[in-house]
């Protein structure tokens, strides 16, 4: 802050009083001695400093026309300790966790997060992108998307402040026969595999897991360690394949042996 109080001392020497909406808030809460946020010391300290700097370049005294004159003249210090001053504030600023805004963007839209503290921008990302207008009907979608801080002073974006943000989207589950809910199971005759695990086979950096639905025939296939090729991350997914030839032969065998339990059940309690 001190940083920032000492160009109200320069602008008693260099600089007419400004008043009114030319001044801005941040000016006016200094004028009032207010405590300053960092994001508002920034955007004060870069205001005063544009003040000098200009007050510096319209100069026309003997020291910043002849340029044999050794000693700076004061309107150029103090111009240069108010850049400094200026350089001080937005550092602070970067280093605080005060809300800022973000601008976020994936392959394919670009938006603006509003007073989000960088511990948290991550998980803003992650809401933007989990709010979108997806389709999965074909797969389930691996999502990424970056953020960087806006500088309130400039309006540019801080790339060294990028944070990444990433969503699933997953596959919606298929409906199954009738009102029946998926009961998914793994009978090796269907799915293969060694018997004592049987659908689970090695894929890559993870796994791969087949399971079949006892009602309707349809797959679920889980990979714990798929690879987006943008961006070389592993991550989870569950798709969906339809019944075929084998699937629905094994649900058929299988509810005709239910079905024979369940009259042999009812055989012994009538007798």
């Amino acid at each position: 802050m001190s940083n920032v109080r000492f160009l109200i001392e320069a602008e008693h020497n260099l600089l007419s009083a400004v008043e009114g909406d030319l001044l801005p808030a941040e000016a006016r809460l200094v004028r009032a001695g207010a405590d300053l946020t960092a994001t508002q010391s920034y955007v004060y300290a870069a205001w005063r400093a544009a003040q000098l700097d200009e007050m510096y370049h319209e100069c026309e005294c003997r020291s910043c026309t002849d340029e044999d004159e050794a000693d700076a003249c004061e309107a150029q210090v103090a111009s240069l300790e108010a850049d400094d001053a200026r350089d001080v504030a937005r550092e602070a600023w970067l280093a605080s966790d005060e809300p800022r805004e973000w601008r976020v963007s994936d392959d394919s839209a670009q938006d603006t997060l509003y007073a989000v503290a960088p511990d948290d921008a991550s998980d803003a990302v992650e809401a933007w992108l989990t709010g979108g207008d997806w389709d999965a009907s074909e797969g389930q979608l691996y999502l990424v998307a970056y953020a960087v801080a806006i500088d309130p002073v400039t309006g540019e974006a801080v790339e060294h402040t990028r944070v990444c943000g990433e969503a699933t989207i997953e596959q919606p589950e298929p409906d199954c026969e009738g009102d029946e809910e998926h009961d998914w199971c793994a009978p090796h005759s269907v799915v293969g595999g060694m018997r004592e695990n049987p659908g689970v086979y090695g894929a890559g950096a993870g796994i791969r897991s087949r399971q079949v639905c006892a009602h309707c025939g349809a797959y679920s296939v889980y990979e714990s360690a798929r690879q987006d090729s943008g961006t070389g991350r592993y991550y989870g997914a569950t798709s969906y394949e339809d019944a075929d030839e084998d699937s629905l032969a094994w649900v058929a065998r299988r509810a005709a042996r239910l079905a024979a339990e369940q009259a042999e059940d009812d055989a012994e309690v009538a007798s």
